[in-house]
């Protein structure tokens, strides 16, 4: 007999005995059993089909897909999460629109159900997120179940660290709850779970190492060409002063301390880089050498004051004398800069005010704009300054000079490798410097090559006259032997 599925149909196959129902056997020739999802039921006096006998087709075409509602229009769109999927119900399958939707940017993915015979839609992202279904045009959303269908929606994952407040993510791998370390959450809890934390020491010794390879080849290859050789193989760069400032300044950096650190740590041969000492093996004294048991001693004992004497910026503010705007004055330390530079405030009558600051490295200015009143201060502008207005607000310009009271290595080497490298830095301008020099003496070369070969014409025309001279003269001369022969003649024949 037939009995209903889920959705009130009468779409199901049911067997009903006074006893267990046996079904299938090895002589069976028939795949009816099978068809009708029977084998699958489990075992009892009562057998029912699986799944629908009459479920969607998702190869027919959707006119013809045998969809639980009727099409209103033979083509048409609906939006999933806003992103609009069109439909011809003549040309399109089940098959492709679902390819269509999951291929799409909604974010979504469609599978098919066959013993429910239902389209199921997850979100790609998880968490307590919402799915939205619209038809545009025509009723597909509705017939494909979409806007009538249940929605469950998922969870996010909450938790707290050190008893504090209760967080939560939309992922079970969370990586912004702690820094440098990626947590993820398996199951539910009600009692703490304590996690240990081992510092990765070897990561740092690979990238100190790392560092301290990377040092020496650029000095090699300074090397290369600044060269002095006796026999005149000197290096292309051979007595640039540019080069030289470059390498000076470089290798000034790995000795100059730290400024401004409260730890022991000042200069990077206390956590074990260092030049070679004189004597060493040959070709070390002017290179760097990595003591990494040195640094894994330090990094052991003090890991933030290594971090520090690496990483710090600790940011100064001055108000430079002469402005005409309206800040009067300025007090504290900015708390979000990482790089030294010069803010730009313009202020008019009104009390707005525009601060730009240009980094000292030649970086992307960075704009930020705010309120003042007369005689009032401001304290967001500038994170961490707080910059008082004079008793009466006035249009023009001040500036703000930050520096650095405390600056950690690898913040001085990347600022300066930035001097050197940004647009209108030392090598942009030493190359226009060179390029300008190149240019003159092709100039140079050109004027000359342009004397020479007007002297070349010259000479050509001389020679050219000369030729013609001596054709003459000869044509002369043969007029005369001529004239001599003939002449010669005559007074023999009156003798």
């Amino acid at each position: 007999a037939l009995t209903q599925d889920g959705e009130g149909r009468d779409n199901l196959l049911e067997l009903t005995s006074g006893s267990t129902i046996q079904l299938g056997s090895g002589g069976d020739t028939s795949n009816f059993l099978s068809i009708t999802s029977l084998l699958q039921s489990p075992p009892g006096t009562t057998r029912t089909s699986q799944r629908g006998l009459g479920g969607v087709s998702r190869t027919d075409d959707l006119a013809d897909a045998r969809l639980g509602t009727t099409l209103s229009a033979a083509e048409g769109s609906f939006k999933v999460n806003g992103v609009e999927i069109a439909w011809d119900a003549a040309n399109d399958s089940l098959t492709n629109l679902v390819t269509r939707i999951n291929n799409s940017d909604a974010g979504v993915t469609v599978t098919y159900d066959g013993f429910t015979d239902k389209l199921k839609v997850t979100n790609d992202d998880s968490g307590a997120l919402a799915i939205s279904f619209e038809d545009v045009t025509g009723n597909m959303a509705e017939a494909l179940g979409f806007t009538t269908g249940s929605t469950t929606m998922g969870q996010n994952a909450a938790y707290s660290i050190d008893g504090g407040p209760t967080r939560y993510s939309t992922s079970n791998t969370i990586s912004d709850a702690i820094d440098g370390v990626t947590l993820t959450i398996s199951d539910t809890t009600t009692e703490a779970v304590k996690i240990n934390i081992n510092q990765a020491n070897n990561n740092a010794i690979s990238s100190v190492d790392g560092f301290v390879t990377q040092f020496n080849k650029t000095l090699d290859t300074i090397g290369q060409l600044t060269k002095y050789d006796e026999g005149g193989d000197n290096g292309v760069l051979f007595g640039d002063g540019t080069i030289r400032r470059i390498e000076s300044e470089l290798r000034s950096l790995v000795t100059q301390p730290v400024p401004g650190i409260s730890s022991g740590l000042r200069t990077l041969s206390d956590i074990g880089i260092s030049y070679g000492k004189v004597g060493a093996a040959v070709g070390t004294a002017n290179r760097l050498v990595f003591d990494s048991a040195k640094f894994q001693a330090a990094i052991t004992k003090d890991p933030e004051a290594v971090a520090q004497m690496m990483t710090t910026f600790a940011g100064t503010a001055a108000l430079s004398p002469g402005g005409t705007g309206s800040i009067a004055s300025v007090s504290g330390k900015p708390t979000q800069l990482t790089k030294t530079g010069r803010y730009a405030i313009t202020s008019d009558a009104s009390g707005n005010l525009v601060a730009t600051f240009s980094p000292n490295d030649g970086s992307t200015p960075i704009v930020k704009n705010g309120t003042i009143t007369a005689g009032g201060t401001n304290t967001t502008l500038i994170p961490g300054l707080t910059l008082t207005a004079g008793g009466t607000l006035q249009a023009g310009a001040d500036e703000i000079v930050v520096g650095a009271s405390a600056e950690g290595f690898a913040k001085r080497l990347s600022e300066w490798v930035d001097s050197l490298t940004r647009t209108g830095g030392l090598i942009e301008t030493r190359n226009e410097e060179m390029s300008n020099v190149a240019s003159s003496i092709n100039d140079q070369i050109d004027r000359l090559e342009a004397r020479v070969s007007a002297r070349e014409q010259q000479l050509v025309k001389k020679f050219t006259a000369m030729e013609m001279a001596i054709s003459q003269i000869q044509s002369q001369q043969q007029a005369l032997t001529q004239m001599q022969t003939q002449m010669a003649g005559i007074a023999a024949s009156k003798k």
